[in-house]
């Protein structure tokens, strides 16, 4: 699945761009830090300065978060490997790039450099609210349960990165030793899966036996993150399974040759419903005097309502081609398909020696998949 992401900069030229849900987590920390933790721990601290406090928490959350990502780059660059681009989820970065590192010394280095920031930054955080502690006012009472709770989150993720399974930095950790011990990147991958499956249905169990025991907070928090474990290593080995299944197949064999063409001046509700009902196309090449210039996807076309379909035209609702990143048809399709999800569109051109070869859409590449599964015997 996409990730859905924000505003994007950069650390250190590698490029990072903040998930969405930070649009939720930043205003609910605040909340919890304003409305909960500060009336309890000073309850003599009034709105503007509980509400500042709260602001200041998330704030320094979002910092805790950025200093992970900060780690992985920096040790790319130490080792001199590539990283990026990242999404910065609540919990830390990701890499996005899907790009396997160079060796399983680089991955397992790379993967525990943003557990080793966060748990600095939580240090560092901890020791300024060691001192803000011991000044007196108002103010510092603010600031220093800010940083109280800036440090703790910079802990929980340094210490929650560190369980071993995808996407966190302790199932990376896992793949560079099994690549190391293995020699084999594919058995690697299905080693990390196996173990990322056991953690979380072992952390699981643990939630409900702490539940029996009385303590509800800490065995839902047990069972959350054991349920994210044990999903995102089922997810990493199904991801493993296809990557497997298309590694000899390049764009040629998965593109769509002889898209259908629509002229640029045709109105949407002439070929639009008919494709729809059909379902064996997604995308349109969208012409000019018998040339290419842009690609029109049926989601594109979802998203328009039907009443502006007859007013509509195809070179209104298409992509320019210049805008999107072509394919060359001898690349390898894993990849182009990596860029395909992460680009959200229907498809991508296809285009040899600067001239256009087809399209590579998402209909075209399930049926590529489905087909060398049926070959191969195995499931897609």
């Amino acid at each position: 699945m996409a990730a859905i992401r924000g505003p994007a900069f950069r650390i250190l030229g590698s490029e990072v761009q903040l998930h969405v849900s930070w649009g939720v987590v930043l205003p609910l920390l605040a909340a919890v830090v304003a409305l909960s933790r500060i009336p309890a721990v000073r309850p003599d601290l009034d709105p503007v300065a509980a509400w500042t406090a709260g602001l200041v928490a998330a704030l320094l959350a979002l910092a805790g978060a950025v200093a992970h990502e900060a780690g992985h780059v920096v040790a790319a660059r130490a080792r001199r490997v590539p990283h990026g681009p990242g999404i910065l989820y609540f919990f830390g970065g990701v890499d996005a790039s899907d790009r396997p590192l160079s060796s399983p010394g680089d991955e397992a280095i790379v993967a525990v450099a943003g557990p080793v920031a966060s748990l600095a930054a939580a240090a560092a955080l901890g020791g300024l609210a060691l001192a803000a502690a011991s000044l007196t006012g108002a103010v510092a009472a603010a600031v220093g349960e800010a940083l109280v709770v800036g440090a703790g989150f910079s802990l929980l993720i340094g210490l929650a990165n560190l369980l071993p399974g995808d996407p966190l930095d302790g199932g990376r950790i896992v793949h560079g030793v099994a690549w190391r011990i293995t020699g084999d990147v594919g058995r690697a991958r299905r080693t990390t899966a196996r173990v990322g499956r056991s953690v979380g249905l072992l952390m699981v169990g643990a939630g409900f036996v702490v539940a029996l025991a009385g303590d509800v907070t800490s065995s839902i928090v047990l069972i959350l993150a054991g349920w994210f474990v044990r999903t995102g290593a089922i997810a990493a080995e199904r991801r493993a399974a296809l990557r497997d299944l298309v590694a000899d197949l390049t764009v040629a064999d998965a593109m769509d040759a002889d898209p259908p063409e629509v002229p640029t001046g045709l109105t949407l509700d002439t070929f639009a419903p008919a494709a729809i009902e059909g379902g064996e196309r997604d995308a349109f090449a969208v012409t000019r005097d018998g040339t290419v210039v842009g690609i029109l996807g049926l989601r594109a076309i979802r998203r328009l309502r039907r009443d502006a379909w007859p007013r509509t035209r195809a070179e209104e609702a298409m992509t320019v081609l210049g805008d999107l990143r072509p394919l060359e048809p001898d690349a390898a399709l894993w990849p182009a398909l990596e860029e395909l999800q992460r680009s959200g569109r229907d498809a991508l051109p296809v285009l040899r020696d600067g001239s256009f070869a087809g399209l590579l859409t998402r209909m075209s590449a399930t049926r590529t998949i489905r087909e060398r599964a049926a070959l191969t015997g195995r499931s897609a």
